[in-house]
């Protein structure tokens, strides 16, 4: 099956769009004892005790908007 040069725009326009619809922002350790207006040892302790999920990068941690958000309130849609 081919596509049309056309098709191929429309479909890459679409493809784009939903991407740029999904929340990718990440937060700090910094950041996310801001927020919760914590400290940011206590953030990590949350991070190292599977409490916050994230990623570590060297010596830092990252989570997503959306891990924070379950994190805080649950999975609910």
């Amino acid at each position: 099956m081919a596509f049309s040069f056309s098709e191929l725009d429309t479909l890459a326009s679409l493809v784009v769009q939903k991407f740029e619809e999904k929340s990718f922002e990440f937060y700090s350790a910094e950041e996310v004892a801001e927020k919760l207006h914590i400290k940011v040892a206590e953030v990590n302790r949350k991070f190292s005790s599977g409490e916050l999920v994230g990623k570590k990068k060297g010596k830092h941690w990252f989570i997503s908007k959306k891990k924070l958000f379950e994190s805080l309130f649950g999975n609910e849609k």
